[in-house]
């Protein structure tokens, strides 16, 4: 596909319900659908930071005003209008790296909702442990095929292109599977994409009663169907800052492919990969 064709991704994902091992102590637990199916019908997600949404809706309305502007002319007028040119895409390689990322500073950098799950070695994890190191968070699909893998791919190379940086950022993805939350599941995805080469890295999971309120925390939407086992959930990047607060949210994107997986050329991969290492590396001490 072309660069207009690179757009903000929701991922997509079939789900498969597996439950943990007999031997895992503490597991996350999961529901049955009937009750997975009852709690999101009774509780659906909303974006909270809608800031982005309302800057696009503007600009959307605004150009739909305009255009219906030089419509309602032509019609007195009787006189054709000459179409503009249809404007390239802002994921050029040559865009400016903001741009590029779709990163934009969080209004007031406000304190990051807490999180306390369980990571992919089966041991707890609560953000506030973190304080003092930057964090690079983002919400992956453990079954995800398409976009979630390009991103790990993503914070592999900013993990080594933040050099000796990288021991003061963390690499952290909350599950957006509400199927698939058990330990074993994080732990083979973390496996599958080589995320273990990350020291930093934690996968977490947990029970869906846990990872609701995280998910309507960080305006990440998630949808489920019971009937065709369709996952899909609403791909973003926030950047905590050493004190705990939210300093800047990224908009990853990929190119879907027909069979449902996703590319990205690896150029552009590179270049994630650098510009997380640069926005996580500025804030680093």
């Amino acid at each position: 596909m072309t660069n207009s064709d690179q757009r903000p991704h929701h991922s997509v994902s079939f789900a498969e319900r597996q439950s943990a091992p007999a031997d895992t102590p503490a597991p996350p637990s999961v529901l049955t659908q009937e009750e997975r199916a009852k709690m999101f019908s009774s509780d659906p997600l909303h974006y909270r930071r809608n800031f982005k949404i309302v800057a696009v809706v503007i600009a959307l309305l605004a150009v739909l005003g305009a255009a219906f502007g030089a419509v309602i002319s032509q019609m007195k007028s009787g006189t054709p209008t000459k179409p503009k040119p249809a404007t390239t895409s802002t994921k050029s390689l040559g865009a400016s790296l903001s741009n590029f990322m779709g990163i934009s500073k969080v209004p007031g950098a406000p304190k990051a909702p807490g999180i306390s799950l369980t990571s992919q070695s089966n041991t707890p994890f609560s953000l506030s442990s973190l304080h003092g190191k930057v964090v690079v968070l983002t919400f992956m699909d453990p079954k995800c095929i398409d976009i979630c893998p390009i991103v790990s791919q993503e914070f592999i190379d900013a993990y080594k292109d933040l050099g000796s940086k990288a021991a003061n950022v963390a690499f952290v993805a909350v599950n957006s599977n509400p199927v698939a939350t058990t330990v074993a599941d994080v732990a083979s995805f973390s496996s599958e994409q080589h995320l273990g080469t990350i020291p930093s890295w934690q996968f977490v999971t947990g029970s869906l009663q846990q990872l609701n309120p995280i998910w309507k925390a960080y305006g990440v939407t998630v949808q489920y169907n019971p009937k065709s086992g369709v996952v899909i959930h609403s791909d973003q990047v926030y950047f905590i800052g050493p004190n705990g607060h939210e300093r800047y949210l990224a908009t990853p994107y990929a190119n879907q492919l027909p069979n449902g997986t996703a590319t990205l050329p690896a150029a552009s991969i590179a270049r994630w990969g650098s510009g997380i290492a640069h926005y996580a590396g500025a804030m680093a001490k």
